[in-house]
């Protein structure tokens, strides 16, 4: 990783024999006009190109290829990099920042890239806890660096223990920490991950199920979730060594102040990592819808305007997602006026499945959908969540999403095969199994976020009618329909809950134990919504259909205010047409529905810089009414995106009230 550089203040010669995690520190220099440390030189001209960074040799990208790759990538997967949507005005790089990376290796492999900008002060210094989003590389949350790099920050970025962590297991490739494919067998130990399995599982496992993959998020069998926040922890103690190598006389890590922030699985990372800080090491969160689940707290109930109170709040991010995967697609049925162009056919049959398996058999079809749109209500999920949640299930994201945490929570390994699924390329035409073209897996550490479906990987039911094939086009055996895996949808809702959707009271014997076995790694997830005083702003789109409010910041605030009450430093802003891929904004059709919020979690971070330097206050938790573009607005304004406030309408905001936290409709 180390390549050359001119003109630098950074001593980089202190970092010689430096190890971490076993494995020699990398470090890189990136120097502009043609790098740099939040863009990799490609600047808003660059990311905003539909026509991505190539690679000179596709079979062999380079290490600094594949990380410019990933940059551009991760920046147009999570935001619209359009100008129209804000771009270049109210988000995104605008100068090139010279500086230095420092990559290491934490525990269970996860990696961290501490970037050091060329004009840091060491006597006076700043750190930026990154954790990726999602179960993106390192790189994952990297769209958040801009904002504290220009700032003399030191940004510290973490992949979570997650990673782009691909193996191959036909032809044993595994991804290297810098990116690069390799070998395990041939000596290498540098690898994101490689499935824990015995070589005859897999061996046995292979010959049956030749092209298959295990991630490192699904099959490391160390139920990552549960450690983000130990890992967040672990890269801070990464930079401070980092730090005090290279400048040994003048860093003082008792005189930096830190702020972590994150996105998404990196916003809930973040508050993972305050709550475990018992050294006090962090000095303040702000971060953008997280994944985080607290304890359940039966003290309060959360209502929104003038609806029944929700008293069934802080479910886990399993339950939902196994909900909406089971019934979501039936739901669909329900909001065809919501709009969009989505395929109806599977939903069709995966409704005449469930009366197959004798639900709703005495109702018209259009009496079930609504049904099975109030199951979906009935778990907690908002209206404000149709539209986005049409195509989520059509394109099965949430069964994606079941899978991985089933997997991950039960600590199951690749080889236990869990309920038949199982991740491979798919044939075009015939949706069945192939190889992954050896370009393409090339660059899964550049283009995928960690999650299947991604990047060309897709998910398998190898229990379909007539063999393998990708699970949303396969046939249940249980109904004999192409119904999008009902079997698996039924399964992984009992795993999830503990309960037979179609029926009630508990599955079978067996599935009752794998239920145990998940909802234990479950509850190791689960967080106390302690801050310790701490100062913290929670940013949150109201119609986020992955990580649905009612049971992450919603839960984490009224959990938190009721332990904390009085001494609370939290403040929770709702933007009432925001949703949890800005990226999204950019399709058509979109624009009129939201507006995008990384403005609003790069404002809250300038606001916390304020608090920590007693220039400004907390402002009040509230909702910010924010204004989508119209049918002839083409460009997003400041007033479609108005300010947090710091006194907002008595009408706007957001209080526990008795045992009730009221969010203002």
């Amino acid at each position: 990783m180390q390549t050359s550089y001119t003109d630098t203040n950074i001593p980089i010669h202190n970092l010689d024999d430096f190890h971490s995690g076993g494995f020699p520190v990398q470090w890189s220099y990136h120097q502009a006009p043609h790098d740099d440390l939040s863009s990799a030189g490609l600047l808003q001209q660059g990311l905003s190109n539909p026509i991505p960074p190539i690679f000179q040799d596709p079979d062999n990208p380079s290490p600094s290829e594949l990380r410019r790759r990933a940059i551009y990538e991760n920046y147009r997967a999570l935001v619209d990099t359009t100008a129209d949507g804000g771009f270049g005005t109210f988000y995104g790089p605008v100068e090139l920042i010279p500086g230095l990376e420092v990559q290491g290796v934490l525990s269970d492999s996860a990696i961290s890239i501490v970037q050091i900008p060329e004009h840091f002060n060491p006597r006076v210094p700043k750190l930026l806890l990154i954790p990726a989003s999602s179960s993106r590389g390192v790189y994952g949350g990297i769209l958040l660096s801009d904002w504290g790099l220009t700032r003399g920050y030191v940004t510290v970025l973490c992949d979570k223990g997650c990673g782009t962590g691909f193996h191959n297991l036909s032809n044993q490739l595994c991804v290297r920490h810098n990116g690069q494919l390799g070998e395990p067998g041939k000596g290498r130990t540098d690898f994101i991950f490689r499935a824990p399995d015995s070589k005859e599982r897999i061996d046995a496992f292979r010959a049956r199920h030749p092209h298959r993959y295990a991630t490192k998020h699904a099959h490391s069998t160390h139920n990552v979730e549960a450690k983000w926040g130990q890992y967040v922890l672990e890269s801070l103690e990464f930079a401070h060594e980092v730090l005090q190598r290279l400048w040994p006389e003048s860093y003082k890590r008792e005189s930096v102040r830190v702020i972590a922030t994150g996105l998404s699985n990196g916003g809930g990372a973040a508050l993972r990592a305050l709550e475990s800080d018992g050294g006090r090491r962090i000095d303040a969160v702000v971060v953008g819808e997280p994944n985080i689940t607290p304890v359940f707290d039966p003290r309060f109930k959360i209502q929104q305007g003038s609806s029944k109170p929700l008293e069934a709040h802080s479910k886990s991010l399993l339950e939902y997602a196994s909900t909406q995967n089971l019934f979501q697609s039936v739901a669909n049925l329900a909001l065809q006026d919501e709009g969009g162009p989505f395929p109806m056919e599977t939903s069709k049959r995966r409704l005449q499945g469930l009366r197959n398996r004798g639900l709703w058999t005495d109702l018209e079809p259009e009496n079930a959908a609504r049904q099975a749109l109030q199951r979906v209500y009935d778990e907690g999920i908002l209206r404000e969540q149709n539209f986005l949640a049409l195509s989520h299930a059509a394109y099965g994201v949430y069964e994606g999403m079941a899978v991985a945490l089933a997997n991950c929570h039960g600590r199951y390994q690749v080889t236990d095969h869990l309920f038949g699924y199982s991740y491979a390329a798919v044939d075009e035409e015939m949706k069945t199994p192939c190889a992954l073209p050896y370009q393409q897996q090339a660059r899964l550490y550049a283009l995928s976020n960690g999650l299947v479906p991604t990047a060309g990987v897709e998910l398998v039911n190898d229990l379909s009618v007539g063999g393998p094939v990708q699970s949303l086009h396969s046939i249940s055996p249980g109904t004999s329909l192409a119904d999008g895996n009902l079997d698996g949808a039924l399964k992984l809702y009992a795993a999830a809950h503990g309960t037979d959707p179609l029926h009630g009271g508990e599955p079978e014997e067996w599935l009752q134990t794998v239920h145990q076995r998940v909802a234990q790694g479950v509850q190791e997830c689960r967080a106390k919504a302690e801050l310790r005083q701490r100062p913290a702003i929670i940013v949150n789109g109201r119609c986020d259909s992955i990580i649905s409010p009612n049971h992450a910041s919603r839960s984490y605030l009224g959990c938190h205010l009721v332990r904390e009450g009085q001494n609370s430093r939290l403040s929770y802003i709702e933007l009432e047409h925001a949703q949890h891929l800005d990226a999204l904004n950019a399709l058509p059709g979109f624009k009129e529905r939201y507006v995008p919020l990384l403005p609003y979690v790069l404002q809250a971070l300038t606001l916390m810089e304020q608090v920590l330097e007693d220039q400004a206050k907390l402002p009040p938790s509230q909702v910010v009414r924010t204004k989508p573009r119209g049918p002839q607005e083409q460009t997003l304004r400041r007033e479609h995106i108005p300010p947090i406030k710091q006194r907002p309408e008595e009408e706007d905001m957001i209080a526990l009230l008795g045992d009730v936290l009221r969010i203002p409709d």
